[in-house]
């Protein structure tokens, strides 16, 4: 069964402001955490705990999973240098 993936405000702002070659790299890695979201992205610590991240390129991308809801929740996407702020 798939998830649900689902994108907060501000990383769909983010999106907007991206290159069109960006963009597109992104949605398609994002069609990865459909079926195995965990299996794609990395788990984080600190802060971010209870986070993932996928790695595209030079960008990276933040998101939850709600198991029991069977959602992905896309918390952030930015340029690795500046997505842990």
């Amino acid at each position: 069964m798939a998830y649900r993936i689902i994108w907060e405000n501000r990383s769909v702002q983010k999106l907007k402001k991206l290159s069109n070659q960006v963009v597109i790299d992104i949605l398609n890695a994002t069609y990865k955490l459909y079926e195995h979201p965990k299996k794609f992205g990395k788990p984080l610590t600190g802060k971010l705990k209870n986070s993932f991240r996928l790695r595209i390129g030079d960008y990276r991308l933040l998101y939850k999973i709600n198991e029991e809801k069977m959602l992905v929740v896309i918390l952030d996407v930015d340029h690795r240098s500046k997505i842990y702020d």
